[in-house]
């Protein structure tokens, strides 16, 4: 079945196209990492691209307007309906870039329909905060982005949101101890469970799942692909 996106959002479209859908990698995340959800998507009917970008080396804010040219390429300047999917810190640059750039108004770009997020801190990681001074996190990670993943960054603070449907998969058990068993509550042994709601989320729903294992599973293309076409995370009668 091909994934074809109407006027505003949804399944159909007059001229059946086949909708775009790209993928932003997290922080010092290659590309690659996301090939095995990109090939599921295409193998769903999408039109899977993966964004590669230097994470360590910007802010948030300082990747924005790349990733905004990058996405204006990939759709010839917005005139093709797509969707933006975003693991982990790629999120954060997705909402960073509809913030800052978003139009005509904050949070929305002409042509976009959904945003799904993959396991992105929107309140921060603890585990950022815990070893942002440890020598070796800030060799790998650097000082700029990464410093943006602690809870109490003011990045966290700011409230636009993407003005299409847009939901969340987390990872975690599902029960009161997460995989990582120092973080006090549910996680996906980077992020907690808590810190991936987003206000206004049209859907979110939780994967027996590790924050980079979430990629190689079926089940997150297969909710992937059901949200891009309907809004929602399960497409049967009643599922929350």
């Amino acid at each position: 079945m091909l994934a074809t996106v109407g006027p505003e959002f949804g399944p159909t479209s007059v001229r059946g196209e086949r909708l775009r859908v790209i993928l932003v990698p997290g922080i010092l995340e290659p590309p690659l990492a996301l090939w095995p959800l990109a090939l599921r998507l295409r193998w769903r009917g999408f039109r899977p691209a993966v964004y590669g970008y230097r994470s360590t080396r910007r802010t948030l804010e300082e990747h924005a307007p790349l990733f905004l040219s990058y996405v204006a390429r990939k759709t010839h300047q917005f005139s093709e309906p797509f969707a933006l999917v975003g693991h982990s810190m790629g999120g954060l640059v997705i909402r960073a870039t509809l913030a800052l750039h978003g139009r005509p108004t904050p949070g929305m770009l002409p042509g976009l329909r959904a945003v799904v997020f993959l396991g992105t801190p929107h309140r921060g990681a603890r585990l950022a905060e815990e070893l942002r001074d440890v020598w070796w996190f800030r060799w790998l990670f650097g000082d700029r982005a990464a410093a943006q993943l602690a809870p109490g960054h003011p990045f966290h603070r700011q409230d636009t949101v993407p003005r299409v449907p847009f939901g969340t998969i987390a990872g975690g058990t599902g029960g009161r101890q997460g995989r990582a068993r120092w973080i006090e509550e549910d996680n996906d042994r980077v992020v907690e469970v808590s810190s991936t709601h987003l206000a206004g989320e049209s859907d979110w729903m939780l994967l027996q799942a590790d924050h980079q294992g979430m990629l190689h599973r079926r089940a997150t293309a297969d909710a992937v692909a059901t949200f891009l076409r309907t809004g929602k995370f399960s497409d049967r009668p009643g599922a929350p």
